[in-house]
């Protein structure tokens, strides 16, 4: 018997409506998305907003039948970014396309439905050749440094950004709707090439002007992560192109000054300790104090700390002292006082608990501006 495979027509409207609230779920929360559209309330323009977003993941598809549409929507509602599903994700489709056509990746590989995440995908059809690759122009590109540890190259377009981002996922490295005059026009990215690759591929971009530090394959890597893999001379490199770093309290340059504001959010919690009048000699309480004390090299590394235990995809830059103090408060208090409490009434917790949960309440609302000069606390006023 002779088997035929139906293709069934595509239709956004039924893909709006099969997918329509688990998009808006993904759309709603995606801070590449204009705030002014995620704040839509109006279930009617929500859905346009849906049909405006799958369109982008329509042109993605290569196939004229749009048979991957379902499988990009999939993936985006995993967590994949637009702008990646937009660009690197048509090179891996195409690819794909190609090799199953050509009967040259085996089953049950060459069935799109079986991968759960687009990082999932791409590292397969990475081990397969791409069946009609041809050679990449150099380009235009500036070597920028260079010591024993990696070489950083400049690209100063989109060929010599897609010649030094082979085998990487980055969309300023795709061959479709390639975004790197996107982000040229922002300010210059830098394509870090390690002399003696821990691992085969080993390739880091950073960009600056939108604080993105990426490895080959797309995901974010911190800042101190790199300066610990190439060492102190390429962290005086990276100081001098990235100026925010020195904005950011695990590389604030002054001791003095970070430990006097650390000091200052530590005397608005004694103020309103005696505000409440809160005299309970408990052990918590006085961990919560000896916070204050903490020298800059402690601050830093509690930093360092926050960094890492955020759940973000991308990490963002902590430039927020209380964001730190926040963190030192939890340590010194133990979870039984800090994240258990979250989740009970503010009356069924212990004297000692209340005093923590304001504490944690308030020091969140004490404003911090780190400068490069200067750190200025203002009290939120309780």
């Amino acid at each position: 018997m002779r088997h035929y495979e139906f293709i069934r027509e595509y239709s956004r409207d039924k893909t709006v409506e099969n997918w329509g609230k688990k998009m808006w779920d993904r759309i709603s929360k995606d801070p590449d998305i204009p705030q002014k559209t995620r704040d839509v309330t109006d279930l009617d323009e929500q859905m346009r907003a849906v049909a405006y977003y799958l369109e982008r993941l329509e042109r993605a598809d290569p196939t004229k039948n749009k048979q991957y549409v379902q499988n990009l929507i999939k993936f985006y509602i995993g967590g994949e970014r637009l702008e990646d599903l937009q660009s690197t994700a048509v090179d891996y489709l195409k690819k794909f396309h190609k090799l199953k056509a050509k009967k040259q990746i085996p089953s049950p590989r060459n069935d799109l439905n079986r991968y759960t995440s687009f990082g999932d995908f791409a590292s397969v059809i990475d081990e397969y050749p791409d069946p009609e690759k041809a050679e990449k122009s150099k380009g235009d590109a500036q070597e920028v440094y260079k010591d024993a540890n990696v070489r950083i190259i400049t690209p100063k377009n989109t060929e010599a950004a897609c010649y030094y981002g082979q085998g990487t996922r980055w969309c300023t490295a795709a061959d479709n709707n390639n975004l790197f005059d996107h982000y040229n026009k922002q300010g210059p990215m830098y394509i870090l090439l390690p002399t003696k690759q821990k691992y085969n591929g080993e390739k880091y971009q950073i960009h600056p002007e939108s604080g993105q530090y990426m490895d080959e394959t797309d995901k974010a890597v911190a800042a101190h992560d790199l300066m610990d893999r190439f060492g102190p001379d390429f962290q005086s490199w990276l100081f001098k192109v990235d100026h925010s770093l020195k904005l950011q309290v695990q590389f604030y340059p002054d001791d003095a000054k970070l430990e006097s504001a650390w000091g200052e959010i530590a005397e608005i919690v004694k103020e309103w300790l005696q505000e409440w009048e809160y005299v309970d000699d408990n052990s918590d309480i006085k961990n919560v104090l000896e916070v204050g004390q903490m020298p800059a090299y402690e601050i830093r590394e509690l930093a360092k700390e926050v960094y890492l235990d955020m759940n973000y995809e991308t990490p963002r830059q902590i430039t927020d002292l209380t964001d730190v103090y926040d963190y030192a408060i939890r340590l010194a208090a133990g979870s039984e006082n800090t994240e258990d409490i979250e989740e009970m009434s503010f009356d069924d917790l212990l004297p000692h608990q209340k005093v923590i949960y304001k504490i944690l309440k308030y020091v969140r609302d004490i404003r911090v501006e780190l400068e490069a000069g200067e750190i200025i606390v203002y009290d939120a006023g309780y």
